[in-house]
Parts: C-alpha cells; structure tokens; sequence
C-alpha cells in the first residue's frame, strides 16, 4: 500500500452474517447481490484510505491477526481479543479483513476521522440499493453515534451519513453499554434515497474518533431489494451482554449487601415480538433461592429495550462456602430461531472472609504510555471498592495481589494500601482529601512473581508494623496497589480478572436506580505523584478488574506489642510436604501463647495453645492439608508472630 492507495487485487466471494438497522420487509424469492467483497487477499484495486484530520491513521489489511499476517494487523491483538471471542467471527474472516486500528494510533490532540473510500460504482439499473457488511467495533471515549458511519456520495465530495451502531457514553465518559459490538455486527442499510438509479456511486466508511480500539471490516454486499431474510431470523429475543451482576464475586458471610438486576434485551428479529417476560432466577446450587419477572408486552423488530430494574432485590444468606447462579431468561409468544442467545447467567460467592471482585487472574493489565506525559515517571495506582455493611468490631487481616511482569521491575517496591473514603462531593471519584490512608503494606519485586499467581500478606500499620486493621459499620474502603515509578521506562503490570464484568452494575446503582452511596467497582490513578491525585471509578471500563483481595476476621491477630522476628519464630522447611517444625527462641518467656493455622482466605484450619513457651521445637503435620499457601499466626498479650509457608504435594 503506497500513498493511501490499495493495489491489490481482491477476490469476489459471495457472504453471509451480521446486525440490522433497517428492515423494508421480507422478500418472497431469496435476494442475489449484485456486487460482493470479501477481502480476500488483500484490499481492492483502487480503494483509498486516508485521515481527514491531517493525522497519520489509515485502513489496512490483516489476514491473521494472532500472528500478524497482513499489510497492518491490530497491535495490540494479544491484549484485546480475548474482549470478543479471540478473533473477527465474520463470514470469510479466514482470508482477510479491513482493519482500522484506533488504539496504535495513541491518545491525540485532535480526533482522527479515518475513511476508506470505494471505486465509483454504477447502480444505474437498481431502482433500490441495499448495503450489506460485517463489522466488530471497540470504542473507549467517543460514542458511535455519527462517529462510526456509513458515507454515501455521487461525486467523491459531498456526502450523506448512514448512523449503523449506537454505542452510548456511560458515567465517567466511559461507554455505559458495551465498548464493543456484537461479533460480528451485520449490517443491512438501505441507502436506496442516494444511491437508486445512479451511475456514479462511491461508499466510504468513516471512523472519528479517539484512542479507542479498532474497527474490522468484512464480507460487503449490495442488493437491489432488501437482503435482510438471508442475516436475520424472524423471531430472535435475546438477553443482551449488558447486564447487572452482583457487587463483588466472592463476598464474606454477614457482609452482603442487597443485590439488584437489570438486563437489557433486544428484538434481534425481523418481526416484532409480543407477549415478552424477562426473568431473573438465583440459585444456591441446591434450589431456587430468588425468582422475578418483568413483563415488556410488545417490543418491535430492530429494537432495545433497555435500563429497566427489577422492583426486587435478593440478600444472600447462605453458609460461607455457597456459590450461587443468577441466570436472566426471556421468553416471548413466539418460538425463538436463535434459543442460545436466550439468557445470561453469572455466579457469585459467599465466603469465610474474603472480599474479592473475581475467582482467579486471567490476564495482567497496564495502562498506555500515552497515559502519561513525555518524560513522566510511569506511577500508577489501581484498586477495587468494597463496602463493609456490618464491619463494627471485624478487622481487615490480609491483602491479596498479583504482578504479571516481575523480571521487568525486580527490586522495585509495590505499596498496597487499605483507604476509607468519605465521599463528600458525591462525585464517584476518591480525591486525596477524602480518602484516609489506614494500612500500607510495602512489597519488594523479587523477579521471580508467576504471571497470574496471586500472593498473600498482612497488612502493615503506617509504620510498617503488621497488623489488623479495625472496620467500620456501612464502611467503604479501596484496596489498591500502587507503584511510583522511578521513571518513564518502567511500570508495573498488574494481575487482572475480566471474567466479571461490573459495567451494568455500576451503571444501575448510579444512573438508574440513584444510590446515595453506589456500589463501584474498579478505581484507578494514572499520574505521578498519587498522592495528590484522584482515584477515578471505571478504570479500565470495569470489565477488567484488578486481582486484589482482602480478608476480614472477628478478632485481631495482631493487636500484641512487639512483633517476633525472623532469628525469635522460624518455620522449617518451606515449602512443606508432610510436617513443618515450628522453632521458638525468646529472650523471655511468652506466657499464655497461642497459634492458629490460616489459609490465605482467613480461614482458621489448625488452632494450638503452646502453655508457656521460652525457647521450643515443635513438629506439626500438615500432611492432610491439601497445597498452597498458609499462615501460622501466634499471638499473647504481648508479643505475636505471622510466618507464610508452603504446601506441596
């Protein structure tokens, strides 16, 4: 490709596949196109792509994004795709597509408007002119609406706009809805008002926008009559990816707060649809614990129906350890063609004492180097929000937290931090004025952290002391990582989740059902010096969330005077299989002392009283336990001791 002008020959294929924006009906006899490309092998001959904006962006074409095959793939595939399937499901996406990759392009001074432009075509003999294509789009801060569109010309200077997709602006300037389409998103437009009996036709397809994701583009079509039956089945309800789950996926017994429901559905169907419930059913994985119905009635073909609560809210009250399912349901009179899409379904947890917003890493997540200022330290600070309903007289004990590129940051410092935030402007955000600072437990890189293995510590005092951290009835605290950069080439990547997408609950809590205290979920910095600045509600979209945990426990283990050292209470040998010998050396007796056997969870699985105890060698078996990790907690009046260990098998 030279100059924005594409030399390469396509092949001609005919396509099937993608979502609607206009319907004239349904065609007795099965339409044929009159005009198909599907970008096989390359771009067409004579198309042009350019940037209206005087930037550098432009449209190329990937054959295979995972290993970047093509005149100019998605950069950043790896760290994208697993957000839609792990490829562009469109019909022939196999032999190449379009792509149009917003995020390269950085964060800009003035939006880039993006066009790939046709080869004039001749509908003379079309008195009505249908386009077809398939399409995924990921926006971040500008809304689709007249930004991702459709263009039509008679002359290659004036143009009509076709609107095709409506990606909204949520809370935050994020996208409230989704940041991406369907995958793939069929289009079906009727441009018959430009383009009917006309010689001279051009198309281009236009793109405004900022840092967002990208747009892929396949399997184009025109037809002189509406092509809608051949994409789009008559009767298709369905439960849209826009809906609420529960604030937190794994929630401490006693610490649950009301959860609500919300979900979107769309008439995906070329018919409208009537007599339409949706229902939403929790259940404990024994019985049916909680079950509501909204009844819409009617909702016509093409269409959304959207931010509607559920009057009812369900409390879990189940026994720690119970995993509950939540699973939104529509029905309609008609029988569905496309059932599968037909619900939604997420579970949640309660447990001993752990707060958690998911069930394990899945990926690691940094912000852009954009983010920053030429020359600005790369400090970044990302957290979780949790409530604390019925905290009075628990304490926070540990945090949890993963690092997903330690060999690029060995001997740097991780600061984890416990704040409780007061949010006196209602704004969502915690300014460094609202937030106090109670626990700040310092972690040194050793270089050798597993990419998405979790590790577990105690909370520090802000002197560094380990210990307890008392909380508050209705309390709401941040857990959050945080890492001051030594400069502009280094920065931490943290262990993430996007198994649990928090968008449609955030949203309800504060846009549709107004809480005076919301329930968030993910709070991000990026500048340099945090202290000064903002945690920000969203961060990454809340479809990521960061791997940070903490545990909460009746009593303090740590509310003892003095701290035992290494050379005072050692564990041998760690890792452990089948014993570990627990020697005590004091420089005075310890009168009373006590253990308790923890996993990294808070929960207690061995309990010792040790008498008196001076100087002491004992061999405890943890033969029975199964692997992974444990703390041995002991404690007096005066003195106590926390030591990590190891168990393999």
């Amino acid at each position: 490709m030279m100059n924005g002008l594409f030399t390469h020959t396509a092949s001609i294929r005919s396509l099937f596949s993608f979502v609607v924006l206009l319907f004239a009906g349904v065609a007795l006899a099965q339409p044929t196109p009159i005009m198909t490309e599907d970008f096989g092998g390359g771009a067409p001959m004579g198309w042009t792509t350019s940037d209206l904006s005087g930037g550098v962006g432009v449209w190329t074409w990937c054959d295979d994004p995972a290993q970047a095959i093509g005149d100019g793939c998605v950069n950043n595939w790896a760290a994208y795709s697993n957000q839609h399937d792990g490829a562009f499901l469109s019909a022939t996406g196999s032999n190449g597509f379009m792509v149009m990759d917003s995020d390269a392009l950085g964060g800009l001074g003035t939006n880039h408007q993006v066009v790939l432009n046709t080869t004039s075509m001749d509908f003379s003999m079309a008195n009505e002119v249908w386009l077809k294509f398939e399409s995924l789009i990921g926006v971040f801060g500008v809304p689709t609406l007249d930004n991702a569109v459709v263009r039509v010309s008679l002359d290659n200077t004036n143009w009509t706009t076709f609107n095709f997709v409506d990606i909204v602006l949520g809370a935050s300037g994020n996208p409230g809805v989704e940041r991406w389409t369907v995958n793939p998103e069929i289009t079906v437009l009727d441009i018959s008002s430009v383009a009917a009996n006309q010689g001279t036709v051009y198309i281009q397809w236009f793109w405004e926008g900022n840092y967002e994701y990208y747009w892929l583009l396949d399997d184009l079509a025109v037809y002189d009559e509406d092509p809608s039956q051949l994409f789009f089945p008559l009767n298709d309800m369905q439960v849209d990816p826009f809906f609420s789950i529960a604030p937190n996926a794994q929630t401490p017994a006693g610490q649950e707060v009301p959860i609500s429901f919300l979900a979107d559905v769309s008439n995906q169907g070329l018919n409208n649809a009537t007599g339409v419930d949706l229902t939403v059913t929790v259940n404990d994985g024994a019985t049916d614990v909680f079950t509501e119905s909204f009844t819409y009635g009617a909702i016509e073909a093409d269409s959304v129906a959207e931010n509607q609560s559920f009057a009812g809210t369900f409390t879990p009250s189940g026994p720690a350890g119970t995993v509950y399912t939540a699973t939104y349901s529509i029905a309609s009179d008609s029988t569905d063609e496309q059932a599968g899409n037909d619900s939604q379904s997420f579970i949640f947890m309660s447990t001993d004492s752990t707060f958690a917003k998911e069930m394990g890493a899945t990926r690691g997540v940094l912000p852009a180097d954009s983010n920053w200022d030429a020359g600005e330290a790369h400090s970044w600070g990302f957290g979780n929000y949790f409530q604390t309903p019925n905290g009075a007289g628990k304490f926070a004990r540990t945090v949890t937290f993963g690092i997903n590129n330690a060999a690029d940051i060995m001997d740097q410092i991780l600061f984890l931090k416990l704040y409780l935030w007061d949010d006196a402007d209602a704004n969502n955000n915690a300014e460094a004025s609202e937030r106090t600072e109670l626990a700040n437990t310092l972690y040194q890189v050793t270089g050798s952290e597993v990419a998405n293995e979790l590790m577990t510590m105690k909370w520090s005092d802000l002197s560094g002391v380990p210990v307890d951290i008392p909380l508050i009835d209705g309390g709401r605290y941040i857990v959050a990582m945080e890492f001051v950069a030594p400069n502009d080439l280094v920065t931490v990547n943290m262990a993430s989740s996007d198994d649990f997408n928090y968008s449609a609950q955030v949203f309800q809590d504060i846009t549709v059902d107004m809480e005076a205290q919301p329930y968030l979920a993910t709070m991000i910095i990026v500048n340099d010096p945090i202290n000064t600045e903002a945690y920000e509600q969203g961060g990454f979209g809340d479809g990521i969330v960061p791997c940070l945990r903490f545990s909460v426990g009746d009593e303090s283990l740590t509310t003892a005077k003095e701290i035992l050292g290494d050379h005072e209470v050692s564990l041998t040998p760690n890792p452990a299989s089948d014993f570990i010998q627990l020697s005590i050396n004091l420089e005075e007796p310890a009168q009373g002392l006590k253990g308790k056997m923890l996993t990294l969870d808070g929960k207690v699985v061995r309990s010792f009283a040790f008498g008196d105890v001076q100087q002491m060698t004992e061999t405890i078996s943890v033969s029975e336990l199964p692997a992974g990790s444990y703390f041995l907690h002991l404690s007096n009046k005066n003195v106590s001791a926390t030591k990590r260990f190891m168990i393999v098998k």
